[in-house]
């Protein structure tokens, strides 16, 4: 099961995935937001993580290009990590695009959660 922040829709759509190391090279991470850029002009939703380096950079691309991204985080959906890429997360979602987890429960606020199944 998957938690969705923003966009659900972008999940149907062509996606490419660009990911790659954190402690990237001023020059890798150029790349990336280059190659983020054109894909993004191509139609392609970009997925990547949200850590710092060649998937931030990414994200960028694509929100410089005005694309649509897709944030897949290793937290719930109401914790950013790295705490740094805050801006990020809301720029993401403020243009469009999905953060996605796996994680329910750190996504969900308890009372509504109950409230929603009893």
């Amino acid at each position: 099961m998957l938690f969705i922040q923003g966009n659900a829709a972008l999940l149907q759509q062509k996606q490419l995935a660009i990911v790659g190391c954190r402690s990237s090279s001023i020059n890798g991470r150029d790349t990336a937001i280059k190659m983020a850029e054109l894909l993004t002009n191509e139609s392609l939703v970009i997925t990547s993580g949200l850590a710092i380096g060649i998937d931030a950079a990414a994200h960028k691309g694509a929100l410089m290009a005005q694309g649509k991204t897709i944030a897949v985080v290793a937290t719930g959906l109401d914790r950013v990590y790295p705490t740094r890429h805050r801006q990020l997360a809301e720029d993401i979602l403020q243009a469009n695009g999905a953060i996605v987890s796996l994680f329910l429960e750190l996504c969900l606020n308890r009372d509504i959660f109950q409230d929603a199944i009893d």
